[in-house]
């Protein structure tokens, strides 16, 4: 359950080595913040493991912040339990993936123009979803990679298609089975592989090219 801190009396006290209350503050400027314990765990597991900062974007929102956000009624942020956050030269996808192994409830990858970043959350339930436009809603997945073949759609064939240069459609069609045919010829010798359905191994490979 989440803790109640002021800003102003509390701003200063680290909640672990290397966060503070005051990273946590509502940008409305609001003094009261709501900040999660376990969420705190799970930032101080990326921070270590990465050996970088992190930068929280947002954190605890205000029920009228969230919604000037166009958040949801139910977000985790007005819970003091999530956290949208960023590693200056660490790959969202890199975070993405790490939060997903250490056990994250809730995380979402972001990857737009202006976008970028990685929402984690301490939710029990374990939930991951992928956005890669600015307007419209999310695709939830399995997993932050779930294997996409012909026929699949949302946000995970629009990353996909980022990556082997397909047209970003958002639909997984025969141009988009053409390009990532071509794009695992590419990569892998063993033809067994040249099969026009991406997984595990084939992410890996879409990753390298989206870092690029």
């Amino acid at each position: 359950m989440a803790a109640t801190y002021s800003v102003k009396r509390q701003g200063s006290v680290k909640l672990a080595p290397n966060f503070t209350v005051k990273e946590f503050q509502c940008h409305d400027g609001s003094d009261t913040v709501l900040v999660d314990g376990a969420l705190v765990t799970l930032l101080q597991k990326i921070r270590d493991h990465f050996g970088k900062a992190v930068h929280i974007t947002s954190a605890y929102r205000t029920a009228a912040w969230n919604k000037k956000q166009g958040g949801s009624s139910n977000s985790y942020h007005t819970k003091g339990m999530a956290a949208d956050i960023q590693i200056i030269g660490v790959s969202p996808v890199e975070v993405a993936l790490y939060a997903q192994s250490i056990g994250a409830g809730g995380v979402g990858l972001y990857l737009y123009s202006g976008g970028n970043f990685v929402h984690v959350d301490s939710r029990t339930a374990k939930t991951r979803w992928i956005q890669a436009r600015k307007s419209g809603g999310y695709t939830v997945v399995p997993s932050i990679f779930p294997t996409v073949q012909r026929g699949s759609r949302g946000d995970a064939v629009r990353l996909l298609q980022r990556g082997i240069g397909a047209a970003e459609d958002g639909v997984f069609g025969s141009g988009t089975h053409a390009a990532l045919v071509s794009f695992q010829k590419k990569c892998f010798l063993d033809t067994k592989e040249h099969d026009g359905i991406c997984g595990v191994k084939t992410w890996t490979e879409v990753v390298k090219a989206l870092e690029k």
